[in-house]
């Protein structure tokens, strides 16, 4: 439109001479309006405007004609708009991004790619993103913009001394630092300070690892940003305060999870990661050795009891028939053994699922690592009367479960129930988490 759209020049013409524009009669027409096929050669100028223009109206006007005058206009070609940013005149998001980072001023010089190829979630891309450019939502950048926080101080939830701004809570708070120190010990990689994520992620990028190490490398730094913020808000919204090895744990997981995800071809050394990822051997896994799928409509739990000569620990996974991890837990149990330990596993799997309010949605099977304990459940003449009270507690958490299937874990497909168990033993305290 003549008025309202830059057509003319770098600039709006209501903006450039207001004076006038208020005076048109047609704020809302288009260029060809105030045109001909001449072009505005020999427009009525006075004919436009609701009154005569005075003299030093008249000189607006003469600037104006004088600008107009300059475009050739093409009557056959049909009008379309063009991207001004690009030297092909075409929009795209990747443009529009750069421009925007450009346009806050704040120096930034990153390859964003490194990001966007990265296999972890989408909404986990976006929040790095969100990081690199510094717009995630912390205290002190909602203050900024005069967001008012009822009862919340603009304080670190981690050190309560300094405001709570990205490269704080991120890099320079003296909690965050030792949790960094002690993934970076995780993956035998040395940890240096840094000023923010910019920097941050060219340490972690850089780090002398090739093919899939490097993505695993990577994945679990993703995941272990992602836990950083979940456990920010936590604390801040719902007063939950997460220990380091928690924090910890929570990475490791998540990072476990996504590695699974994006490396189905790939076989992780799961123990060994837990421990030391950099030291896990990646093979070509054996299709008929790797986890089996539940039937279509069917939930299946995966679940291990492990022990050690001075703790007992217990974890699972519960996934669908695509594979998607839909609940898992991970801790300390209550037992005298390994087999007894499976059947504590057993009985956390049902309260998981009793918790999420399953009952009759879905048809479970609970899988187990340990034979015995699997002998015991199909021959209740063989079960030991030392865990009788544990059987009659299963049978009241079965009762509200529903329908339940029980099979043994054929080699290598327990695999991730059987670390989450392996930690278990060193929590003080069980944890379950499902989505």
């Amino acid at each position: 439109m003549f008025w309202v759209d830059i057509w003319c020049g770098n600039s709006l013409l209501k903006l450039e001479f207001p004076r006038l524009f208020r005076l048109a009669k047609l704020k809302n027409e288009m260029v060809f309006d105030y045109s001909n096929n001449s072009g505005f050669s020999k427009v009525k100028w006075e004919d436009l405007f609701i009154r005569l223009l005075l003299d030093r109206e008249l000189g607006i006007l003469s600037r104006l004609t004088k600008r107009v005058k300059s475009v050739v206009l093409v009557p056959d070609l049909v009008d379309h708009l063009i991207w001004a940013h690009d030297n092909k005149r075409e929009f795209s998001m990747k443009k529009l991004a750069n421009l925007l980072i450009e346009g806050e001023g704040d120096g930034i010089n990153f390859t964003f790619d490194k990001i966007w190829k990265l296999k972890v979630p989408p909404r986990v891309r976006n929040f790095l993103w969100m990081l690199v450019i510094n717009r995630v939502p912390t205290k002190d950048f909602l203050v900024k913009r005069g967001v008012h926080l009822r009862n919340i101080m603009n304080v670190c939830p981690w050190c309560e001394r300094e405001q709570e701004r990205v490269d704080h809570l991120f890099f320079k708070c003296n909690f965050i630092v030792g949790f960094w120190r002690r993934i970076f010990n995780w993956w035998e990689v040395g940890w240096k300070m840094v000023s923010g994520f910019e920097e941050f992620y060219s340490l972690c990028f850089n780090v002398k690892l090739h093919g899939t190490s490097k993505s695993l490398w990577l994945i679990a730094i993703a995941a272990s940003c992602w836990s950083v913020w979940l456990a920010t808000n936590k604390m801040v919204f719902e007063r939950k305060v997460l220990s380091m090895d928690t924090l910890k744990f929570h990475s490791k997981t998540r990072a476990l999870l996504w590695v699974r995800f994006s490396f189905d071809e790939c076989m992780v050394q799961e123990r060994l990661w837990w421990l030391s990822p950099f030291k896990c051997r990646f093979d070509s896994r054996p299709v008929t050795l790797g986890w089996c799928y539940p039937p279509h409509g069917w939930l299946k739990f995966n679940i291990s009891g492990m022990a050690t000569e001075e703790a007992m620990g217990c974890g699972g996974v519960l996934r669908d028939e695509e594979e998607n991890v839909r609940a898992l837990f991970s801790g300390p149990c209550d037992a005298i053994d390994a087999d007894s330990a499976e059947l504590g596993a057993i009985i956390t799997a049902l309260d998981v699922i009793i918790e999420i309010g399953w009952r009759g949605t879905a048809l479970i099977i609970v899988e187990i690592g340990s034979l015995v304990a699997y002998n015991w459940l199909l021959n209740k003449d063989r079960r030991p009367w030392s865990q009788q009270t544990t059987f009659a507690d299963m049978e009241m958490r079965l009762a509200c479960v529903g329908e339940v299937a029980f099979s043994k874990a054929k080699q290598h497909s327990n695999e991730i129930a059987e670390t989450l168990a392996s930690a278990g033993i060193n929590r003080r305290v069980m944890f379950k988490a499902w989505w």
